[in-house]
């Protein structure tokens, strides 16, 4: 179960790259990763972690959240996710990319910028094929937010909001927007 302003969200900052499989399920967080509460973000006075370092310094952000599917669930055939970011980001689960919104195509790095400076607005995403990314048990959910430039004011925030359609059409939320 996700919630929007979960405390167990791990985050590290664009100041280099990150390992590789930092998107993976059995990947565990160095001293590098910080841990904060949603919305993690600066510059608009609603963040819960603020990033007061950010702006000048780094225009990415890396995201990671566990979350559990109990064995008797089931596993969703579609997700709907949405995400609540400003400039742009990548969204993964359980290291398959499943949505990006206003970044170029092909692998980011931490030291990349969105394509374009976008505002904070939620925005909805159909997710599919889920039945064939999410597993019983631990799943990751792995979000790369990327600011427009390294001076652009920042609601760099991504959490998301799932419906989950089970497949016997059970609908259950699972996660909340503030």
């Amino acid at each position: 179960m996700i919630e929007s302003q979960s405390t167990d969200w791990h985050y590290r900052k664009g100041t280099s790259e990150p390992p590789s499989d930092w998107r993976e399920i059995g990947f565990t967080e160095d001293e590098t990763w910080l841990i904060g509460q949603t919305s993690i973000g600066f510059g608009d006075g609603d963040d819960n972690t603020v990033l007061d370092d950010m702006q000048g310094n780094y225009t990415t952000v890396y995201l990671r959240h566990a979350f559990e599917i109990g064995p008797g669930e089931g596993i969703p055939d579609t997700l709907t996710l949405r995400v609540y970011v400003d400039d742009g980001c990548i969204v993964s689960i359980n290291d398959q990319e499943v949505y990006r919104i206003r970044v170029s195509e092909g692998d980011m790095s931490y030291n990349d910028t969105a394509d374009w400076i976008g505002n904070a607005e939620w925005t909805k995403y159909m997710v599919k094929n889920a039945s064939e990314i999410l597993t019983v048990g631990t799943n990751i959910l792995a979000i790369h937010v990327l600011n427009h430039s390294k001076v652009s004011s920042g609601n760099n925030r991504s959490y998301p909001d799932q419906d989950r359609k089970c497949q016997h059409g059970m609908s259950r939320r699972l996660a909340y927007p503030d």
